[in-house]
């Protein structure tokens, strides 16, 4: 683990694996969590990818600035149109100079709750199921459509089947919320089948702390 104490100027991070690092900034998001996990995935000269950068407030967001500004961020991503993953994100990627990516829903979501000014003066990039993000250790990294509990959700998974990130589609800490214009339970139940099919060494989730490979995805898809 790195990181200072609390009340430090920078935010906690976790690098389980050499392909990830975990940034831990505190975020608007539901209880029993109340951290919404930012990852930076990418080879070195290739694309270095911060995910849902989506801080709780401008303290937590320069504690978030402190703590990356030693590495060359290229991109952000978006993995869905929920505001615990993307609050603070256009102001980080208007600060940094770089894109930010995600589904057609996801943006289109944002906007129509947002307005199209919340993304003023950054560049957009529609991303689809199957569109390589960046190379981890040398293998790509694709996405994949997970929806159910929000339409335009993506994960993220290597040639290899090593890990994935899966967003929202489970999480450690509480139960994943599937309700709304955007929540659709038969499509949830495929996304967790579709996941538990390819069977990833180690699965992140969003909220809480990795978890070596699917059983929670079998336990959570038998027991909803």
């Amino acid at each position: 683990v790195e990181g200072e104490c609390p009340g430090s100027a920078l935010q906690p991070m976790i690098a389980p694996i050499a392909a990830i690092k975990q940034f831990l900034p505190l975020s608007n998001t539901f209880p029993p969590a109340n951290r919404t996990n930012c990852f930076l995935i990418g080879d070195a000269g290739v694309k270095c990818v911060l995910i849902d950068p989506s801080p709780k407030d401008k303290e937590e967001y320069q504690k978030l600035l402190n703590s990356i500004e030693s590495y060359k961020i290229d991109y952000i991503f978006l993995t869905h149109h929920h505001p615990d993953h993307h609050e603070l994100a256009p102001d980080l990627a208007r600060e940094l100079k770089v894109p930010i990516g995600l589904s057609e829903d996801s943006h289109q979501r944002i906007i129509s709750k947002k307005g199209v000014e919340y993304f003023e003066g950054v560049d957009i990039e529609i991303l689809a199921e199957g569109d390589e993000l960046t190379t981890c250790n040398g293998e790509s990294v694709k996405l994949i459509s997970t929806p159910g509990h929000d339409e335009g959700q993506m994960g993220l998974i290597p040639e290899s089947l090593d890990w994935a990130i899966v967003s929202d589609l489970i999480q450690t800490i509480g139960t994943v919320v599937i309700g709304g214009s955007a929540g659709d339970m038969r499509k949830y139940f495929n996304s967790l089948q579709r996941v538990i099919d390819l069977n990833p060494k180690v699965v992140f989730p969003s909220h809480g702390i990795a978890m070596g490979g699917v059983e929670k995805l079998k336990n959570t898809l038998a027991h909803r």
